[in-house]
C-alpha cells in the first residue's frame, strides 16, 4: 500500500470466528501489519510465533476499515472484503504449510478429529458398521457404544486417539477440543498433521452441511469423505459415508487436483487484495470527507 504503508489496517469483526482470524491474517500478508484490540491480541500470538504475523495494539493512527467492507456468511459459507470473495479465506502461508508437510506414505488409512457430538457418534458409527464389511445390529451396537464411551469421557482421554481395525484398514478416532478454543482453535498443528499423514479424511455433518474439515482435509492431502454433499463441495474429489467401501481409493492426482482447486476457492492473491484494501481505505477516507462537509 503507498499511502499508508506506514499506518496499521483495523477491521470490525467477531474475534471468536475461526474465519475472522483467518481473513485478519491474509490481510497483514497482503498489506502489512493489521492492528487488533489489545484484548484480542493474544488469539493471533500463535500465529506470529508460527508465520511471523505482524499485529499492532489498536491506536489513533490506525486505519479502520468501514464496516459494510467486510462480511462474513457462515451459512453458506462465504467471506467478502471489499470486492473481492472465497467459500473461505486462508492465508497463503498456512495453505503453503499443510502442503509443503505432507506425508510421502500416509500411514493412517482414515482419520477423525474433533468434537464428538451425539450426531457425529451416529453418523460415524454408521459408516464404520459399514465399513466392517459385516453389518449386522450386534457390530453397529459394539461401534457405537466404543464411541459413546469416548464421547463422555473426552476430558480423561484428551488428545489419546482410538484406533479401529476394520478390513480396510484402522480408523483413527480422536476426541478432542483443542480446535474449539484458542490458541488451538487459530493454529492447531497437531490436528493438521493427522491429515496430513491420512489418505481419507471423515467429514461428519457439524452445525451446518459443511464443515472446515472437508477444506483442511484437502489442503492436507486427505481425500474428504462426507456425510452430506454441499454446494461448497462441487469440484472437488471426495466420497460419501454412503459409498460402497471397496470404491475408496487414495490417488495422489486426487489430493494433487483438491489442493490446487481450494488454493483458487479458498486464498486471493497478494496483490490483488492489498490493491482492494488500498481502494476501501480511500473509499473510508472520502466518506468520511464528504461526512464531515455535509455536518
Amino acid at each position: 500500500m503507498s499511502s499508508s504503508s506506514s499506518r496499521s489496517i483495523s477491521i470490525a469483526l467477531n474475534y471468536n470466528l475461526l474465519q475472522s482470524i483467518r481473513l485478519i491474517h491474509a490481510i497483514a500478508e497482503a498489506s502489512g501489519p493489521i492492528a487488533i484490540p489489545p484484548e484480542q491480541s493474544w488469539k493471533f500470538s500463535v500465529l506470529k510465533e508460527a508465520f511471523g504475523l505482524e499485529f499492532e495494539n489498536i491506536s489513533a493512527s490506525s486505519i479502520l476499515l468501514p464496516a459494510a467492507a467486510v462480511s462474513i456468511d457462515h451459512a453458506q459459507p462465504n467471506s467478502r472484503i471489499g470486492a473481492l470473495s472465497r467459500t473461505l479465506v486462508f492465508p497463503h502461508a498456512i495453505a503453503e504449510r499443510c502442503r509443503s508437510d505432507w506425508a510421502v506414505n500416509r500411514e493412517d488409512s482414515f482419520t477423525f478429529t474433533g468434537l464428538l457430538t451425539p450426531k457425529r457418534v451416529f453418523a460415524l458409527s454408521k459408516w464404520l458398521s459399514n465399513l466392517t464389511l459385516a453389518e449386522s445390529p450386534q457390530v453397529t451396537r459394539s461401534v457405537r457404544r466404543l464411541l459413546i464411551e469416548m464421547q463422555v469421557r473426552w476430558n480423561s482421554a484428551y488428545g489419546q486417539p482410538t484406533y479401529i481395525k476394520t478390513p480396510l484398514g484402522e480408523v483413527r478416532v480422536e476426541n478432542n477440543l483443542r480446535g474449539r478454543s484458542f490458541p488451538g482453535k487459530a493454529w492447531d498443528a497437531p490436528y493438521l498433521r493427522t491429515l496430513q499423514v491420512a489418505k481419507f479424511a471423515l467429514c461428519p455433518n457439524g452445525d451446518f452441511v459443511w464443515s472446515y474439515r472437508f477444506f483442511e482435509a484437502a489442503l492436507c492431502g486427505a481425500i474428504p469423505i462426507v456425510e452430506e454433499s454441499c454446494p461448497a463441495y462441487e469440484g472437488f474429489q471426495y466420497y460419501s459415508m454412503r459409498d460402497q467401501p471397496k470404491t475408496y481409493i487414495w490417488r495422489k492426482a486426487s489430493a494433487e487436483n483438491n489442493y490446487q482447486l481450494a488454493i483458487s476457492r479458498l486464498t486471493l492473491p497478494k496483490a490483488e487484495l492489498a490493491e482492494e484494501i488500498s481502494r476501501l481505505v480511500l473509499l473510508g477516507n472520502t466518506s468520511t470527507v464528504r461526512s464531515n462537509r455535509a455536518s
